[in-house]
C-alpha cells in the first residue's frame, strides 16, 4: 500500500511533464514552421524582384540605372539576410537548443527583424520598379532619353509640361 502512495504522485508529476513537453514540442514545431514560412516568403520576394529587375534591365536606359542599381543592392542585402537567418536557425538545429531559442521572444525577434527589414525594403524597390516598368511600357520613347529625363517619367511630371485640352 505504501508503494501505491509513492507511485501516485510520481505518476501524476510524470504525466504532467509529458503533457507539457508534448505541448511544447507541438509549439516548437509550429514556431519552426512559421519561421520556415517567413524564409520561403522572402525567397519568393527575391524571385519576384529578380524577375522585375530583369524586365527593367532590358530597357537599358541610362537614367534608370540608379533605380536598377539600388534595386539590385536591395536584392543582394535580402539574400544575405536570408542566408544569415538560415545559418542562425540551423545553429539551433536540434529541438533542445531550438526550444531554448524559441522560448526567448527577444532572441526570436532579433533573429527575424533583420530579415523582415530587408524584405520590406525589397518590396518597396519592387514597387518602384513595377511603377517604372508600367511607365516605360506606356510611354517608351528613346528620343526622350536624350533630353536628360528618364523615359519612365510620365509627361505630366516633366518640367514645363502644360495641360492642354484636346
Amino acid at each position: 500500500m505504501a508503494e501505491l502512495l509513492v507511485i501516485g504522485p510520481i505518476l501524476s508529476v510524470s504525466l504532467r511533464l509529458i503533457a507539457e513537453l508534448g505541448i511544447s514540442m507541438v509549439g516548437i514545431d509550429a514556431e519552426v514552421h512559421a519561421l520556415d514560412m517567413i524564409a520561403k516568403n522572402v525567397e519568393d520576394d527575391i524571385e519576384d524582384a529578380l524577375m522585375f529587375y530583369d524586365k527593367f534591365a532590358k530597357y537599358g536606359i541610362s537614367q534608370e540605372r540608379k533605380l536598377r542599381d539600388r534595386a539590385y543592392v536591395s536584392i543582394e542585402k535580402t539574400q544575405h539576410a536570408l542566408e544569415m537567418f538560415r545559418q542562425r536557425l540551423e545553429a539551433h538545429g536540434n529541438n533542445q537548443t531550438l526550444s531554448v531559442l524559441l522560448g526567448d521572444r527577444i532572441r526570436v525577434r532579433k533573429l527575424v527583424e533583420p530579415l523582415q527589414a530587408t524584405q520590406a525594403q525589397l518590396a518597396r524597390r519592387v514597387d518602384w520598379m513595377r511603377a517604372a516598368l508600367s511607365d516605360l511600357e506606356k510611354n517608351f520613347d528613346p528620343s526622350k532619353e536624350k533630353e536628360g529625363l528618364a523615359s519612365s517619367v510620365p509627361p505630366n511630371e516633366r518640367p514645363g509640361w502644360v495641360e492642354t485640352e484636346d
